[in-house]
């Protein structure tokens, strides 16, 4: 069934490639229709690299997610819904459609091969050593607000490299504090239990790093976006209080923004100031 496909591909996952549109909206050229075409081109690259590795990833923890009734559910490889020689095939295939697509977009082709490799180690290595496992996973975030700024020729600030790095290891951390109070098979355990005190420490402390560099960026650097600090700090409590809120059930970012309607009116009125304050400054320009 397609539905299958659609939890193997993970393309409710695809969001967090919007990532690449950032440089543009920091940038706040959005009259650079031009630029907008290439970033959604190697924003659905990225996504075409996304389930690649979320397949591979997928094939290298079948043997512990066949043992776990949670990840079964979630699952189409573990439960059988999907033959482990089909999803080899479409590794294959995918692969070789990233490298064609990469090879035409020559100005991302390193980010998105380092994209690959990275996620590729994290799967076999990284995600079983402590600390490494989460910094891995802020790294490709990295890769592509990279990606995002070469094709448009915008470099990002120190700050906006700083910032998504941080907020990466908020998510991730928090992601994993979840798994760790209520998984009790999962792939990771020997990893989740080394963390297990150091999990709040980790959320709170990144969740303070986030606010504190986003805050100082936006007194120091663009200080018409200053009404975007209430809603980024709205934000941030707002994802805090769901993982406290929530003690049966693993928190997923994805799902934790797709499934809350106040986090989804907030950060449409965070894009929402954005776009006006560029209004009005392209009016005063005109004027």
């Amino acid at each position: 069934m397609l539905i299958n496909y659609f939890y193997l591909f993970r393309f409710k996952h695809w969001i967090k490639n919007l990532i690449i549109f950032t440089p543009y909206i920091f940038a706040r050229k959005f009259n650079d229709t031009e630029n907008l075409v290439l970033l959604f081109q190697v924003f659905l690259i990225f996504c075409l690299l996304s389930s690649t590795i979320y397949i591979i990833n997928d094939i290298c923890d079948l043997k512990e997610d066949s043992k776990s009734d949670i990840k079964k559910k979630e699952k189409p490889i573990a439960n059988n819904k999907i033959s482990l020689k089909t999803a080899k095939y479409l590794v294959g295939t995918l692969l070789i459609l990233d490298l064609v697509l990469l090879i035409n977009f020559s100005s991302i082709f390193l980010y998105g091969i380092f994209f690959l490799i990275l996620n590729i180690s994290y799967s076999y290595i990284f995600k079983n050593i402590i600390i490494l496992d989460a910094i891995s996973i802020s790294f490709s975030y990295l890769l592509r607000l990279f990606a995002g700024g070469s094709i448009i020729l915008v470099s990002p600030s120190i700050w906006l490299v700083t910032l998504v790095f941080f907020v990466s290891l908020f998510v991730v951390f928090s992601k994993r504090y979840s798994e760790a109070i209520i998984m009790k098979d999962h792939s990771r355990l020997t990893v989740l239990n080394k963390y297990k005190k150091l999990y709040l420490y980790l959320v709170f402390s990144n969740c303070f790093l986030s606010l504190l560099i986003y805050t100082l960026y936006v007194f120091v650097k663009n200080i018409d976006l200053i009404l975007t600090i209430p809603i980024t700090f709205f934000i941030f409590y707002r994802m805090i209080y769901n993982l406290y809120k929530s003690k049966s059930k693993i928190i997923s970012p994805v799902n934790t923004v797709l499934m809350d309607k106040w986090l989804l009116i907030s950060l449409f009125a965070w894009t929402l100031v954005i776009f006006f304050n560029n209004f009005l400054n392209n009016l005063f320009l005109l004027n």
